[in-house]
């Protein structure tokens, strides 16, 4: 959305600013569904029992991918001192006609920032910035334009706008959000059909022998009568789950898998159509059985959507139907598919006794038509005219007839001739047409009075009316059953592993058994389940009550009489849940968001163990945020699987699902162990699951605390040596010297050092020797305190000033006025010579000490030069040859830096062996104040304001970097000690000593690779690995999908490839190389520190980026080359995609560099457009 005028309101708000943004969304959308059924039962025990009715209901979810649309909406408010009030805004739909076009658009309330809402009661803050977005999902019809029932029109532009309006200073604004257009694709709209039978068979309690439940299908049909596809669309099933048996009938169901379009039945509950085409069917079913033989009385499915995703506004479900199945068959006629069909009793709530069927829904819409209707065709249900005779062994076949006339399909169903004692292996119509294998059968069932019987049923299509109605019926005798029957224990509750299976008391045995094809059927099951029972009896349904272990054994026979060989299950029956033993966190506290260069703890280690009967334990554990358990405040959820008695582990990256890393805070993880046997489906049943819960906290990876906080005097210039801490402190009056040590160790003696009612100021600190100047007669003098002896030192007295004390060892340098300018003097306190470093008559000052080696600014040449003098050679040297000022030294084991003003503003720069002056700062803002230990550097940083110093780092060797601090008050004056940082800090209103751990460690530079195209650096240490490309793709291959990888030839502008296929070249340090991927992943590239130099020809080159410094960015890159030279630098940003620009454009008065002054990071690989050639350039 765009506001008009600049995105500028009128009158008082046009210092209020917006941007807009439309993007399209996929997501994932579920609907419930739930299939409600009332089964008629056959118990034993009388008439009342033989009508015992039982409800129960299948839950299901549909999900599937749909596209929304996410508004989003910023407003900045620019001016300081006033808020944007009853903030109001409203979305506008409109289509090309300028036609209002809501009603077809679901808008999901807004998710703020910076305002607390939108509905005319909102506020901006002053000087704030606000961000909306809103999720706008279009309705089913809204992608498709139709005229008289026909599309017109398939993908339809609408354009989305806004109303928004505030008051500012009591007066009201009303700003109209100039839209942004969308283009709506066609939608699936579903319409859901499900099939069960009207009569299950399993036991018939008036029969002494135990009959196995035989498994009947749960069917369905999915039809697509919208114009677009549904994506990724899938049905999740429950088990059945019995809400109503008023009788307490000992019955179960059980879905025991599902399969899709006649595919094999696989022990799954999830049915996947993957992507369903416009006008296009697909077919599922799920297996299921009952223990009792019964009917289901009445069926219904209905489904409900997300409320919060537009409800029955936005459903992409049209209708679910149910019906009773009474057989899959298969439409055979021409052209159609050949996938079963469900004929069927359309209407389950009517009155018809018969459950007769009345059409036949296809799985597919015939002829390409399109038409919902086509897949359903009507049957007509025909009496015979004439029952069969009953077929012999000597005449196996008989005539069915039926009246003629009728057109199209036709059903029929007679009393079985053979009594389901034949065979029945074919159907031939009188004028030579033979049925389809699927289309005739003879079904088992149960009569009125609970007797055995047997149907025969058939379809038929009859193309025209003079089909004739005659049939021969063929049997044959079965051949001699030697074949006895398979039997299966299922376990209808809670259940896992196999050998043992573990189950619950509540857990039901089922036995279900299944003759051989063309066998005499099953007649009875056994079963004798020990320790408990001595003998075999009939296999009803049955649950183990106590715990422990137990063999079940079991067999089956059939009519014919063969016996089932034995076989045994070995079951475990769980009475407790998992117990606890352990859970712990490791570390307490963690740092995810930290730079990679931070020496912190970036995850943590859950730990954990348990005990449980159960051998295999699945473990979740919920991070959620709070000091509390809150379930709607779960940020992540870590999964495993435990062996009882055996530790496991699990860690969090402090990511939370969607892999961004959580704000810092405390988050409380609650540990879930279960022993897989909790029973879902009933809520009162025994808890299997053990839980507990542990706090750990996310932190800021630099966190600031006061050293010694005394809120009502200043304290300033820390030093520190180790962990012992030195500052000047005003807490007395006058400035006193304090010691702390960060370690815990008492100070010796504690907290101040200094004596006396004069000030002491600028302390410096290393090993026992602590340094400061005192006030004493008038005038500076420097003084000290020797922690080992407890005794004060007299360092330098005398006539004139003697100020900013360093100290390294045994010697301690300082700048001293006493010839009437500041000269650098140095003194041993161990065999107490004293030298003068300079004598020139212009000052030195600000002396540093690094070893033996003093460093100080000096200013005999105009402006400030940084010299150093070794005490053990006597001998000065020149660091700096620049004519800007150069100042505040310092320096660690032989590294110099300094602050320098050559560049205009203010940098941290340092002493190169080969170029003389290495710059080591970039960005917007003034540098200053270095402080260094070994690899360390510290310095103030003013980006944020001349007013507003805060502190940032750099690793000298890696060039990686980074921000510490960005409180808007001042912290400046850094120092460094072991693994710590100290300066100090006014955001109390006083100056105050902070302190923050922190500690740094070199890592090699690496890429984040991410599936597409890639631009990296090759350093030595990859081209070490893998000398060329070809040995990359062949390692990394697979790792990274690498499909293959270019290099730019400059001098023919031309690239070359390798790949798996072939093609090679050699990989060498500095080279640019393009990498395209199908996975993400980390490439290691080189060794910290690592530089290249760089011969850059005219035209196109592509390098690769090794060491950089913190902040480094395009600007300073092509600076670096020299604008004479280069036209251009591009760098590939694989976060968006997009490539990121800064080129040469002249000007009328010279030229200027336009485009994003993006940050070049270690690793980058870079395309530079050279207007001549620059050879052994680095950066």
């Amino acid at each position: 959305m765009r506001r008009p005028g600049d995105e500028k309101g009128r009158g008082g708000a046009d210092e209020a600013s917006g941007n807009r943004g439309l993007m399209v969304k996929k997501m994932m959308v579920t609907c419930l569904m739930g299939l409600m059924l009332l089964a008629q039962l056959f118990g034993a025990g009388g008439a009342e029992a033989a009508c015992a009715k039982v409800s129960l209901e299948i839950p299901q979810s549909l999900t599937m991918e749909r596209v929304a649309f996410d508004a989003k909406l910023v407003l900045n408010n620019g001016i300081p001192d006033a808020a944007l009030e009853n903030l109001r805004l409203d979305i506008v739909v409109r289509d090309e006609s300028g036609s209002l076009q809501d009603s077809r658009f679901y808008v999901r309330k807004p998710v703020l920032s910076g305002v607390n809402a939108l509905d005319g009661t909102g506020t901006v803050a002053a000087g704030g910035r606000a961000e909306a977005h809103w999720l706008i999902i279009p309705s089913p019809g809204a992608g498709v334009v139709k005229e008289n029932g026909v599309a017109t029109r398939i993908g339809v532009d609408y354009w989305v706008g806004a109303i928004l309006s505030y008051s500012i200073l009591g007066k009201e604004e009303t700003v109209a959000i100039l839209p942004e257009k969308i283009t709506v694709n066609p939608m699936p709209e579903l319409v859901l059909d499900y099939f069960i039978p009207y009569q299950v068979i399993g036991d018939n309690p008036f029969t002494p022998q135990v009959e196995p439940p035989v498994a009947y299908p749960l069917g369905l049909r999915v039809l697509n009568d919208g114009y677009g596809p549904a994506l990724k669309l899938k049905i999740d099933s429950a088990q059945p789950r019995i809400v109503k048996n008023d009788q307490g009938l000992l019955i179960d169901f059980k879905l025991l898998g599902a399969s899709v379009n006649d595919g094999v039945v696989e022990p799954s509950l999830t049915v996947n159509f993957g992507n369903l085409a416009s006008s296009q069917a697909a077919t599922a079913s799920w297996q299921m059985i009952s223990t009792l033989t019964g009917r289901f009385i009445e069926f219904k499915a209905a489904f409900s959507h997300a409320s919060d995703l537009g409800g029955e506004l936005t459903s992409l479900i049209r209708e679910t139907n149910a019906h009773h199945l009474t057989r899959m068959v298969k439409v055979n006629l021409p052209g159609r598919d050949s996938l079963l069909d469900f004929l069927a009793h359309s209407d389950t709530t009517d009155q018809d006794e018969e459950h007769l069927p009345d059409a036949i829904f296809e799985s597919e819409i015939p002829n390409a038509s399109g038409k919902l209707a086509d897949a359903r065709s009507p049957v007509s249900v025909l009496s015979p005219v004439a029952l069969p005779g009953r077929p012999t062994a000597e005449a196996p076949s008989v005539t069915l007839s039926l009246p003629t006339g009728q057109t199209g399909w036709i059903y029929t169903r007679v009393p079985d001739p053979a009594q389901g004692l034949l065979k029945l292996v074919g159907v031939q119509r009188s004028d030579g047409v033979r049925l389809d294998p699927h289309n005739f059968w003879v079904d088992q069932g149960v009569d009125e009075d609970f007797n055995k019987s047997w149907l025969l049923q058939l379809v038929d299509f009859r193309i025209d009316a003079a089909v004739p109605g005659d049939y021969t019926v063929s049997y044959e005798n079965p051949a001699v059953d030697t074949t006895p029957p398979s039997s299966q224990i299922v376990f209808d509750g809670p259940h896992s592993g196999t050998s043992p299976t573990y189950l619950t008391p509540q857990t039901r045995i089922v036995l279900t058994a299944a003759d051989n094809p063309g066998g005499s059927g099953v007649e009875a099951m056994f079963k004798k389940s020990s320790p408990g029972e001595e003998r075999f009896v009939p296999a009803y349904p049955f649950n183990l009550e106590q715990g422990g272990s137990y063999t079940v054994q079991y067999y089956s026979a059939d009519r014919a009489g063969n016996l089932e060989a034995g076989k045994s299950a070995s079951v475990v029956v769980v009475t407790a849940p998992p117990t606890i033993s352990a859970f712990s966190v490791t570390p307490g506290s963690f740092s995810p968001q930290a730079p990679k260069e931070v020496a912190t703890s970036r995850a943590v280690q859950f730990s954990l163990a348990a005990t449980s009967v159960s051998a295999t334990l699945p473990v979740e554990i919920a991070i959620a945020a709070g000091s509390s358990f809150q379930p709607g405040q779960i940020r992540r959820t870590l999964k495993g699987t435990a062996t009882a008695g055996t530790p496991l582990q699990l860690s969090w990256d402090g990511r939370d699902g969607a892999g961004k890393v959580v704000p810092p805070g405390s988050y409380t993880a609650r540990l879930k162990v279960s022993d897989g046997l909790d029973n879902s489906v009933d809520p009162a049943a025994p808890i299997h699951t053990a839980t507990a819960e542990i706090r750990v906290s996310v932190t800021d990876w630099f966190t600031a605390a006061p050293v010694d906080a005394n809120p009502d005097a200043d304290q300033l210039h820390p030093r520190v040596s180790g962990s012992r801490v030195v500052w000047q402190d005003r807490r007395n009056g006058v400035w006193d010297i304090y010691l702390k040590d960060l370690s815990g160790a008492p100070a010796v003696p504690a907290g101040k050092l200094s004596s006396g009612a004069v000030d002491h100021e600028r302390p410096a600190i290393d090993g026992s020797l602590v340094v400061w100047q005192e006030r004493r007669s008038g005038g500076w003098e420097i003084h000290g305190y020797d922690l080992a002896t407890q005794k004060e030192v007299a360092v330098s007295t005398g006539s004139g000033d003697k100020e900013r004390p360093a100290v390294a060892g045994d010697w301690v340098a300082w700048q001293d006025r006493r010839n009437g300018n500041w000269d650098i003097f140095a003194r041993n306190i161990s065999t107490l010579e004293t030298l003068q470093i300079t004598s020139h008559e212009r000052d030195q000052l600000h002396p540093a000490l690094s070893g033996s080696t003093v460093l100080w600014e000096d200013y005999r040449h105009g402006p400030g030069e940084i010299y150093s003098f070794d005490l053990v050679s006597r001998s000065e040297q020149r660091v700096t040859l620049d004519p800007a000022n150069q100042s505040q030294p310092a320096g660690s084991n032989g590294t110099v830096v300094w602050t320098d003003e050559r560049d205009g503003r203010r940098e941290i720069y340092r002493r190169d062996p080969l170029r003389g002056a290495s710059r080591m700062s970039y960005g917007s803002g003034d540098h200053t104040q270095p402080a260094l230990q070994d690899d360390l550097l510290v310095y103030s940083d003013f980006e944020a304001g001349p007013d507003d110093p805060n502190l940032s780092y750099r690793i000298i060797s890696s060039g990686m970097g980074g921000r510490l601090s960005n409180d808007p008050a001042r912290q400046e004056e850094a120092a460094i000690g072991t693994g710590v940082v100290l300066w100090q800090d006014n955001r109390s209103g006083k100056y105050q000593i902070y302190h923050a751990p922190f500690a740094t460690e070199s890592l090699p530079i690496a890429a984040e690779i991410r599936p597409g195209f890639n631009l990296v650096a090759v350093g030595a240490d990859l081209a070490g690995r893998f000398p060329t490309a070809a040995g990359l793709v062949a390692a990394k291959g697979e790792e990274l999908g690498i499909d293959r990888v270019l290099s730019l030839d400059p001098l023919h502008n031309s690239y070359t490839l390798a790949n798996a296929a072939g093609g090679d070249f050699p990989l060498s340090r500095g080279m640019g190389l393009v990498i395209y991927a199908g996975k993400a992943g980390s490439l290691t590239l080189a060794g910290s520190g690592e530089t290249a130099g760089y011969n850059l020809v005219p035209g196109s080159n592509q390098i690769g980026i090794l060491s950089v410094p913190y902040g480094y960015s395009a600007h300073d890159l092509m600076r670096s080359i020299g604008l004479d030279h280069v036209q251009s630098v591009r760098r590939f940003d694989t976060l968006t995609g997009l490539w990121q620009t800064v080129a040469l454009r002249a000007t009328e008065t010279g030229s200027e560099l336009v485009g994003l002054n993006f940050a070049i990071l270690p690793g980058d690989g870079v395309q530079l457009f050279m207007k001549d050639r620059v050879d052994g350039w680095a950066p």
